[in-house]
């Protein structure tokens, strides 16, 4: 019986862990930043597309500078702007991120990558590396939600 209850565990662990490891995790930290829930609107190759996330600062303030992927050509710091109802968006360079909860959302700030390198298909994912002055550099996996989208989704995961 005891050797029938090991085998299942191993069994099952085997079977378990590596489905665990494919779950990105939705909270990366470096220092006393955390990045939460990254995520990015579906487009196509060579198309523009917007990544939003939570910045928790639990220390003094810091300053996102920049950010890079090999999925675009470019990404810049932009802010949002409404006219006639659509949104646009102009370069903002770095940002100054006070301590508690910043949003990077579609009405505000976001990271444009220009020039995307391959499909950001809806359900997938892709590295970028957000770069931060005191913080340095904090990698993220950046999920892809729907072309219209305007949140992160939390499809397929629960908290």
């Amino acid at each position: 019986m005891r050797l029938t209850m090991v085998l299942a565990a191993v069994l099952l662990s085997g079977s378990v862990l590596p489905a665990l490891a494919q779950d990105h995790v939705h909270e990366v930290s470096a220092g006393a930043i955390t990045l939460v829930h990254p995520w990015a609107r579906a487009a196509k190759a060579g198309a523009d597309t917007l990544v939003f996330m939570e910045i928790v600062n639990e220390g003094a303030a810091d300053k996102l500078e920049s950010a890079s992927t090999a999925a675009a050509a470019s990404v810049s710091i932009v802010g949002a702007t409404l006219s006639d109802g659509e949104a646009s968006y102009q370069e903002v360079g770095a940002v100054d991120i006070p301590a508690g909860d910043f949003d990077l959302d579609p009405n505000g700030l976001g990271l444009l990558l220009t020039g995307l390198t391959q499909d950001l298909e809806q359900g997938g994912d892709f590295e970028l590396t957000v770069h931060f002055a005191t913080a340095g550099d904090v990698t993220v996996h950046v999920e892809i939600e729907a072309a219209d989208a305007t949140q992160h989704s939390h499809a397929g995961h629960s908290h």
